[in-house]
């Protein structure tokens, strides 16, 4: 029996590394191929003006200063205009602020590291707040576990002369 595809370009009419000035679907939307996970969403380069940058980790921007909670779907590389541990996913494609595109949220991709060349094979990676955009291990382990939100799992050793890794994404 095939396997039932929940998303597809041609039912989408467009690819994941679309993007564009005109809202194509609600943001949010999640769309599925090949095993990933995409969702819909609006980038905004934050008050740092970060530009996007395609394979570089998001997150969801955070509200104003008296309410910080995540806005839906909204997205930024600008760490400082994120909330805390809330990783969105990892941008397909370059998009303009004010513009629309997709970002993978759960699957296989290759990730930008901090440089340091220490992830290993089945390390946990975090949105590295003081570096835009990269991956590395965290910081801090505690007697429980992590103290910050894991976005992917290495699959690889990083790439020491490309400082990029090979991970399973989380985010969705």
């Amino acid at each position: 029996m095939a396997e039932r595809q929940t998303g597809s370009a041609l039912f989408y009419g467009d690819a994941v590394s679309a993007t564009g000035s005109t809202q194509l679907y609600p943001l949010g939307t999640k769309r599925e191929e090949e095993g990933r996970t995409f969702r819909y969403v609006k980038y905004d380069d934050g008050a740092g003006d970060v530009t996007a940058v395609s394979g570089r980790v998001c997150g969801h921007l955070k509200g104003s200063a008296t309410d910080a909670s995540p806005t839906a779907w909204n997205v930024t590389m600008d760490t400082s205009d994120s909330a805390p541990n809330a990783c969105a996913g990892v941008l397909q494609a370059i998009i303009v602020t004010g513009q629309f595109g997709w970002i993978l949220t759960r699957g296989i991709a290759q990730l930008i590291t901090d440089g340091g060349d220490d992830i290993i094979l089945g390390d946990a990676l975090v949105w590295d707040a003081a570096d835009t955009g990269v991956v590395d291990r965290p910081a801090a382990y505690s007697t429980s576990g992590l103290l910050e939100r894991p976005v992917a799992v290495a699959l690889q050793a990083d790439n020491d002369a490309g400082d990029y890794v090979y991970a399973f994404v989380c985010c969705d």
